[in-house]
């Protein structure tokens, strides 16, 4: 008897092995952890006999004789048991019932050649993942390399599941099962643009826009010598854009360049991408397409902003500083400009870290004008300072007073000479343009008045030859007008109103005399405006 109950206390032991026990072993589940919804089944292990059992799985619920309960909610549980009021330490506790969401797995894969391709798990929620198809089934474990190789066979279907586990857990938790794709590897990638960005000394974020293929494998190389390339970056490239930060390159660069190569994980095959490049300083990424611009009466500063660091910007008239705006952002506005005076700017940028302030100086084009004559004028101007080397292409814009209306002066000439024409309207305005690429650089505005001006020959021949015998004007903007002519002592010989009554040279007795004369024309515009223009002539008998 004395064998029989030692080997039945073994057995019961092995039993409690399988299971979770209680704090005094008086109860115990199947498993400790599951994903809900998780229901649980308890085993007493007590020796009390029949006595009252209760449990509670939950706080604040109430006791229960049921000995099984389902979690819904994830989250940690503890379930008492309680037994009957006449047993002493009659409560024992079983601690730490996990319950967790069962999300499905995520996973990836790239292509490798029609029959095979690479699968990642993509998290690491679960303690391992199994990866089936029909033909394989491959157990992986988080701690590890959460990849493999799938081969198929050409009549296969392209079908897997993978699901994932906890270690000593109910294997009730998510799974995630699709088709996927096969097809030979190829470099579809393709570059948009890229920006190579100043960090610190000599580290610097590269950030490439692209389209690219969705189950491609990738490295992004790296040179900064021109010869030589190394890795930076392996994996898939599946958003439109993507940063790689804290690449350390040689100060002595000159130049550098990048490129995507598509790899197959399987076979270590490598498809190699195009390169591409760019010059590169010290700078790069600091104080780039930085200029200034004149934005109606005020001046606007613009400039590549770099994010790692602060830029403050000195005001500078006859090369000194007047006035200092701190730590600006890119198209920051200075309103405070006179019309009279020139304006330069040094932009600052201070790196975050310890290295080296940089500057550029800046300035904004700048124009002048001379009246020659009525609605005559000469253009002169100063070329703007800006960080970029690229040429600029200039025109001359003319509007009128709300720029509804412009005509342009194309490649001109510095000085230039302007005519204005009525065709704009009255009060017109003037400004230098200078483009680059999607950069325009705008001058200050000067405003340009047209003058109506009244042409009156400076000379007429009243000898009936046909030729200049009337004292013709032209350009009247209305047919509201009255000429005077004078003689030169003063007194009024002649005076119209009427387009089709010019005077013919004759004094009120028909007389015709050599000599200077005098006229007033007073006028009104299409606005109802007045204008009074005074001038002389000579009267010839030929």
């Amino acid at each position: 008897m004395k064998a029989f109950g030692s080997l039945a206390v073994f057995l019961f032991s092995i039993s409690l092995l399988a299971q979770t026990a209680s704090q005094l072993g008086r109860f115990s589940v199947p498993f400790a952890k599951g994903c809900a919804p998780f229901t649980i089944n308890v085993t007493s292990h007590d020796d009390f006999g029949v006595i009252t059992r209760a449990y509670t799985y939950e706080p604040g619920a109430v006791q229960t004789t049921d000995t099984f309960y389902t979690y819904t909610v994830p989250g940690i549980y503890e379930i008492s048991q309680i037994i009957g009021a006449t047993v002493d330490g009659n409560l024992d506790t079983l601690f730490s019932i996990e319950v967790f969401d069962p999300i499905p797995p995520g996973f990836d894969y790239s292509f490798c050649n029609p029959d095979e391709v690479y699968l990642f798990v993509t998290d690491s929620l679960y303690d391992f993942y199994e990866i089936n198809t029909v033909n394989t089934s491959v157990q992986l474990r988080t701690d590890s390399n959460l990849g493999t190789r799938l081969s198929f066979a050409p009549s296969d279907q392209r079908s897997v599941t993978i699901e994932g586990f906890y270690d000593d857990a109910l294997d009730n938790c998510g799974f995630t099962s699709s088709t996927l794709a096969t097809q030979e590897l190829i470099n579809d990638i393709f570059i948009n643009d890229f920006e190579f960005e100043y960090v610190c000394d000599d580290e610097y974020n590269l950030t490439i826009n692209y389209s690219s293929g969705v189950n491609t494998y990738y490295e992004v190389e790296l040179s900064d010598d021109g010869t030589s390339f190394s890795p930076i970056y392996t994996g898939f490239l599946q958003d439109s854009s993507h940063t790689f930060s804290g690449l350390m390159i040689n100060s002595n660069a000159t130049e550098l360049c990048f490129r995507v190569n598509a790899i197959s994980i399987c076979d270590s095959r490598t498809i190699t991408g195009a390169t591409f490049c760019e010059a590169f300083t010290p700078t790069s990424g600091v104080l780039e397409n930085a200029y200034a611009t004149y934005v109606d009466n005020d001046i606007q500063i613009v400039f590549d902003q770099n994010p790692f660091g602060r830029y403050d910007l000195d005001k500078i008239v006859e090369n000194e500083v007047i006035k200092v705006f701190a730590s600006i952002s890119t198209g920051f506005v200075d309103e405070s400009i006179s019309p009279l005076r020139e304006y330069s700017y040094e932009l600052i940028f201070s790196p975050d870290c310890e290295a080296d302030r940089q500057s550029v100086l800046i300035s904004p084009p700048k124009i002048f004008v001379e009246e020659l004559s009525p609605n005559r004028f000469e253009v002169t101007w100063l070329e703007p300072v800006s960080s970029f080397t690229d040429q600029l292409g200039y025109r001359f814009i003319i509007s009128n007073a709300d720029s509804s209306q412009t005509s342009t002066v194309d490649n001109p000439e510095n000085p230039e000479t302007v005519n204005i024409t009525r065709d704009l309207d009255v009060q017109q305005k003037i400004w230098l343009s200078g483009t680059t690429g999607d950069i325009t650089l705008n001058s200050n505005t000067v405003r340009l008045d047209y003058q109506y001006v009244v042409y009156v020959p400076g000379a007429f021949t009243p000898n009936h030859d046909g030729q200049n015998d009337l004292l013709e004007v032209f350009g009247l903007p209305t047919e509201n007008f009255t000429m005077k002519i004078f003689s030169r002592w003063g007194e009024v010989i002649f005076e119209t109103s009427d387009t089709d009554n010019f005077w013919n040279g004759r004094l009120k007795d028909g007389s015709i005399i050599e000599g200077a004369y005098v006229y007033q024309i007073e006028f009104l515009n299409e606005e109802g405006e007045l204008f009074n223009q005074l001038g002389s002539f000579v009267l010839l008998k030929k």
